[in-house]
C-alpha cells in the first residue's frame, strides 16, 4: 500500500495569505503494501480487489488483514499515527495559527518532516511542551467562547502515549481507518481519472463555444455531459418525446420538368403544390383543429416534396387533405385539356383497347391448346409399355417414306419396340425413356406456345402502360404522390445563425428517414404486380380487372456478383457472346448449389420493397394512432378471405392474396372524422435500416377509393353488427 499524495494547505494570517505545500509522504512506502509477503505474496489491496471491488468490501478486507498480523498492524499504526498528527497540525494551523506562538512555529517547520513528526509523540519534553502551550490556548479561547475545534483533536493526539490502554487503541484503530480509507479513495480516483480521461478525449468541451447561460438548458434538456466532483448527475435522464412524421413526395416531377422546363414547373409548384399543402396545414398549427400537445410543424421543403411532423392523428387527416387537393388538380387538369386532345386520346385508347382484345382472343386460344397437349402429355405417361412402343412405331412408320429401309440403329430400336408391344416385359427406367420419347414432341410444343403466351402478356401490359402514359401526356395528369407517416422518437432540431446564411434550422430524426423510405416506387415491384393482374384479367376473362389498392409490397432478389462474373454477363450482353453467357451460367451453378442446397436466401439478398403511389403508414404509427384517437373512433380488426367478399367487388378488383387484414376505423359521432380502412400492405427493411426489425406498412383507405365504398355497401354493417355495442348511425351518410 503505497500513499503518495501532494498536498496544497492555504494559511491564513492576519488578513494575507500564505500558501505552504506538504508533501504526505514523498517516497513512504508503508508495509502495508509488503504485507504478507511470505503467506500470500500478494499486496493486500489487490487481493482483496480480485475477492470484491465494492468500496465497503474492499475496506473491510483491507482492515481484517491489517488487524490480524500484528507486526503489519504495529508497522501501520505508526504510520497512522504520524499520518493523523500531520492533518489535525494542519487543520490547526488554517483555522487558528500565530506565527508568534513557538508551538505554531514548531508545527509547522515539522509538518514536512516524518522524523519532526515523530519527535512530537515520542520526545516527551517536546511533547508536553507543545501540550501545555495548547492547553493554555485552548484556555484562553474558553474564556473568550471560541470553541477552537481542530487545536482540541490535536491536543488529544499529542496526549497518545499517556492515554488510557483502551482510549489508545480506539485511537489507534480510528486512525488505521482512516489511513486506509484515504488510501482507497487515491485507488478509486485514479482509476476514475484513468477512465474519465479516455472519456474526456472523445467529447468536446462546449464551454469554449458557449457562455455558461446557454450550457445550462441543454444539460437540463439532456444533451450534455456535466463532469464535476458535485452530487449533480453526470447527464439528465431526458423524457422520451415521440411524435409522427408525415413525408409527401411527387411521382412524375423529373419526367414533367424536363418537358415543362424549370420556369413553368416553379410555377406549378408554388401554385398546386406547395401553396394549397401548406394552407391546408395551417389549420392544424393555429386554427380551431390544432393539437393541444403537439402541432403541426413544418420539417422540411424539397424540390418535390414536403415533410411535416406532429400529433399522429393530426397527420393523417392533413395526409387525406393532401390527397384531396392532388384529386382536385387533377380533376382540373382533365376539364382543361383541349377538345382536340381529348379526341385523339379516345383515338388512342380504342385502337388500344381493340388491340387488347385481339390479343386476349390469341392467349385463350392458346390457353385451350395448352390443355388439350398437356392432357395428351398426361394420357401418354399413363399408357403401358406395350401401348407405347406401338405409338412409337406408328410415329416411326409416319416419318418414314414408303420402300424406303431404316437405318441400322433405328432397325434395331424397332425390333425393340415389337418385342415390347407383343408382351416383352421392360424396367421401371425403360418405360421411363419411352414415354419420354413419346412426349418430346409435345413438350416442345407446349414450351413453344408458353413462350408465345408470355409475349402477348407482355406485350397487353405495354399496351396498357403505354395508353396511360399517353393520357398523362395529353391531360397532364401524370402526377401522383405517395404519402407515409411514421411514429417513434421525435426528430432532434439544430439551430444556429451565420453572418452569411443567416438562421439555420435542421431537424435529424430516424422517423424522418424512415417516412421519406417508406414513399418509393420501385419499378420491379410495379412490374410484379401488373404481371400479376395480367395473369388474373386472363383467369377469370375479365380485362377490366382493377387494382383496389395504391400501396404494394413484394420480395425482391439480388444475386451478388464478383467482378469476373460480371465481365463474363457484360461480354454476354454487348457482344451476343453466347459462351460467355454459357460460361457465367456453369460458374453460378457451381458457386451456388451448395447454398442452395443449405438455404436459398444465402444466395442472395431477398428483401422486400414498396411501391407507394397512396397513402401508408408504419404499424407503430397506427398503434399511436389506436391509442390516442380510442375516445373518439372504433377501432377494430377484421380478416376476411377474398372468397368471402360480396361478388361485385371481386368481379371488379385484382386481389393477390387469399386473406386480407383490415383494421376498421370509425367515428364515434359523425363529428369525429371520417370512416377509415387500414390494410395490411406486408413488412419490408428500407434501406438504411438493414439492422432494424421490418417494418409493418398498413395502407391508409378512404371512401374516395372505390373499393373503400363497395365494402361500405356490402360488408360494413355486419362487420359493425359482429364488433358489438356500436351505433350504426356514423355509416349513413356515404359522402
Amino acid at each position: 500500500l503505497c500513499v503518495r499524495n501532494r498536498v496544497s494547505a492555504s494559511v491564513h494570517h492576519k488578513g494575507h495569505r500564505k500558501r505552504r505545500h506538504g508533501v504526505l509522504h514523498d517516497k513512504f512506502e508503508t508495509p502495508f503494501q509488503r504485507c504478507h509477503a511470505t503467506h500470500t505474496q500478494h499486496p493486500v489491496y489487490l487481493a482483496a480487489l480480485e475477492l470484491d471491488n465494492r468500496p465497503a468490501s474492499l475496506l473491510a478486507r483491507c482492515l481484517t488483514e491489517v488487524q490480524s498480523d500484528k507486526q503489519l498492524y504495529s508497522e501501520i499504526s505508526r504510520a497512522a499515527l504520524i499520518e493523523g498528527l500531520r492533518r489535525f497540525a494542519l487543520s490547526h494551523l488554517l483555522d487558528a495559527e500565530d506565527p508568534r506562538q513557538e508551538e505554531d512555529r514548531l508545527l509547522s517547520d515539522a509538518f514536512r518532516d516524518n522524523a519532526a513528526l515523530a519527535a512530537l509523540v515520542d520526545n516527551q519534553a517536546v511533547n508536553r511542551s507543545v501540550q501545555k502551550r495548547l492547553s493554555e490556548r485552548l484556555e484562553k479561547g474558553r474564556l473568550l467562547k471560541e470553541a477552537m475545534p481542530s487545536t482540541r483533536k490535536l491536543l488529544l493526539l499529542l496526549q497518545h502515549r499517556s492515554a488510557e490502554p483502551e482510549v489508545r487503541e480506539r485511537q489507534v484503530r480510528a486512525l488505521v481507518q482512516q489511513l486506509v480509507e484515504r488510501f482507497l479513495l487515491k485507488r478509486l480516483d485514479e482509476f476514475s481519472r484513468q477512465h474519465l480521461l479516455g472519456a474526456l478525449q472523445r467529447v468536446r468541451n462546449r464551454r469554449k463555444d458557449l457562455p455558461i447561460e446557454q450550457l445550462a438548458p441543454l444539460y437540463q434538456q439532456g444533451k450534455l455531459y456535466r463532469v464535476a466532483t458535485d452530487d449533480q448527475p453526470l447527464i439528465k435522464l431526458r423524457a422520451k418525446k415521440e411524435q409522427g412524421q408525415l413525408f409527401v413526395d411527387i411521382k412524375g416531377y423529373t419526367r414533367l420538368t424536363a418537358r415543362a422546363k424549370e420556369l413553368s414547373m416553379a410555377d406549378f409548384l408554388r401554385q398546386e403544390f406547395y401553396q394549397p399543402i401548406l394552407e391546408a396545414a395551417k389549420k392544424y398549427r393555429t386554427g380551431a383543429m390544432v393539437s393541444s400537445d403537439q402541432p403541426v410543424d413544418l420539417v422540411n421543403l424539397l424540390g418535390d416534396a414536403v415533410a411535416f411532423s406532429g400529433d399522429i392523428m393530426t397527420l393523417i387527416d392533413l395526409a387525406g387533405d393532401i390527397q384531396k387537393i392532388l384529386r382536385h388538380y387533377r380533376l382540373k387538369l382533365e376539364q382543361r385539356a383541349s377538345l382536340s386532345g381529348r379526341e385523339q386520346l379516345e383515338q388512342a385508347t380504342r385502337r388500344v383497347e381493340q388491340q387488347r382484345a385481339s390479343i386476349m382472343a390469341e392467349i385463350n386460344r392458346l390457353d385451350k391448346q395448352l390443355r388439350e397437349v398437356q392432357q395428351e402429355v398426361f394420357h401418354r405417361s399413363s399408357m403401358q409399355p406395350s401401348r407405347l412402343a406401338e405409338l412409337l412405331m406408328n410415329q416411326m412408320n409416319n416419318k418414314t417414306k414408303a420402300g424406303k429401309s431404316l437405318p441400322p440403329m433405328l432397325a434395331q430400336f424397332r425390333r425393340q419396340l415389337e418385342s415390347i408391344a407383343a408382351g416383352k416385359k421392360v424396367t421401371d427406367r425403360k418405360r421411363q425413356e419411352l414415354v419420354d420419347l413419346a412426349c418430346r414432341e409435345l413438350l416442345a410444343r407446349l414450351r413453344s406456345i408458353e413462350q408465345r403466351r408470355s409475349e402477348l402478356l407482355q406485350e397487353d401490359l405495354n399496351l396498357e402502360q403505354a395508353l396511360e402514359e399517353e393520357r398523362n401526356q395529353w391531360l397532364g395528369t401524370e402526377l401522383e404522390a405517395g404519402l407515409f407517416i411514421s411514429f417513434g422518437t421525435a426528430a432532434e432540431r439544430i439551430e444556429f445563425s451565420d453572418d452569411v446564411w443567416g438562421d439555420v434550422q435542421v431537424a435529424i430524426g430516424e422517423r424522418i428517414n424512415e417516412a421519406a423510405r417508406g414513399t418509393a416506387r420501385n419499378g420491379s415491384v410495379l412490374r410484379t404486380v401488373m404481371n400479376e393482374l395480367e395473369q388474373a384479367r386472363i383467369e377469370a376473362a375479365n380485362p377490366k380487372l382493377e387494382m383496389p389498392f395504391r400501396v404494394y409490397i413484394r420480395p425482391m432478389g439480388e444475386l451478388e456478383l464478383d467482378p469476373y462474373e460480371k465481365a463474363l454477363w457484360r461480354r454476354a450482353i454487348e457482344k451476343a457472346d453466347h459462351d460467355a453467357f454459357e460460361s457465367l451460367l456453369q460458374r453460378l451453378r457451381n458457386h451456388y448449389k451448395q447454398k442452395i442446397e443449405q438455404r436459398a436466401t444465402e444466395m442472395g439478398h431477398l428483401h422486400f420493397d414498396i411501391y407507394n403511389v397512396g397513402e401508408a403508414i408504419s404499424a407503430p404509427a397506427l398503434h399511436a394512432c389506436s391509442r390516442q384517437g380510442q375516445a373518439l373512433r372504433h377501432v377494430f380488426p377484421v380478416r376476411i378471405g377474398m372468397k368471402e367478399l360480396h361478388p361485385e367487388i371481386r368481379k371488379r378488383f385484382f386481389f393477390d392474396e387469399p386473406v386480407m387484414e383490415l383494421i376498421v376505423s370509425l367515428p364515434r359521432a359523425k363529428t369525429s372524422g371520417e370512416f377509415l380502412l387500414f390494410r395490411k400492405a406486408g413488412q419490408v427493411v428500407f434501406r438504411g435500416f438493414e439492422r432494424n426489425r421490418p417494418t409493418g406498412v398498413y395502407e391508409i383507405m378512404r371512401r374516395s377509393n372505390p373499393f373503400v365504398a363497395l365494402v361500405e355497401k356490402h360488408h360494413l354493417m355486419d362487420w359493425v353488427g359482429a364488433f358489438g355495442d356500436m351505433q350504426p348511425e356514423f355509416v349513413a351518410d356515404g359522402e
